[in-house]
């Protein structure tokens, strides 16, 4: 993973998070399965750290699922009022299995991919739309300063209401602003080449 271009990779997660749609359980599962290998290969806390972020929201979807799909309601519920169906648990388990294996692929990314080797990708990626006169150069940089700026981020006070944090936070000024921004564009090796002929391969397939 660390050995591919950067734009490769971020164009493989795209791929992933238009293939987990059209994935099934069986697919699905595998593809679960080759990315935990690859997060105890280069490290799993930046996606368990996703996962604690967002698990009320993968909660509430859950339940959204369960008791909104129609179809077989659950017998022997304890609540009468309120009944999944059998169809909304499969619907929501398939769902959070979805989004989790997209968190797992962009916390790969995230990992193996410093925020200038992040920032070129994205300028390699966007670099043909110079041709319809867009300017991807101003995208990377603000990208560029978006990723500085919460990096640089002062910790949130203990104390204080909401107006206090944000005038603790507005001024905070003393941070030096970069006047320039500057960073390599590598060229594609031959495993680049490969990974994006199987995503060319795979699209005239489905097409």
């Amino acid at each position: 993973m660390t050995m591919l271009h950067p734009s490769v990779k971020i164009a493989s997660v795209l791929v992933l998070a238009m293939a987990v749609n059209l994935a099934g359980p069986h697919v699905l599962a595998v593809s679960a399965g080759l990315l935990a290998a690859l997060l105890l290969r280069y490290g799993v806390a930046g996606f368990l750290k996703m996962l604690r972020r967002v698990r009320w929201i993968l909660l509430a979807l859950l339940l959204i699922y369960m008791f909104s799909t129609p179809g077989e309601y659950i017998v022997q519920w304890p609540l009468a009022w309120l009944v999944p169906t059998y169809e909304g648990v499969d619907s929501g388990l398939l769902q959070l299995g979805r989004l989790c294996v997209m968190l797992a692929g962009l916390s790969l990314l995230l990992v193996t991919t410093t925020r200038p080797q992040l920032v070129a990708g994205f300028y390699m990626l966007l670099r043909p739309l110079r041709y319809i006169g867009l300017q991807p150069q101003r995208f990377a940089a603000r990208l560029w300063l978006t990723l500085h700026y919460v990096e640089q981020r002062p910790p949130q006070p203990g104390r204080g209401n909401l107006f206090e944090r944000l005038a603790s936070e507005l001024g905070n000024t003393d941070e030096q602003v970069p006047q320039y921004i500057e960073f390599s564009l590598l060229a594609f090796g031959w495993r680049d080449l490969i990974v994006l002929a199987m995503f060319v391969a795979t699209g005239i397939y489905l097409l």
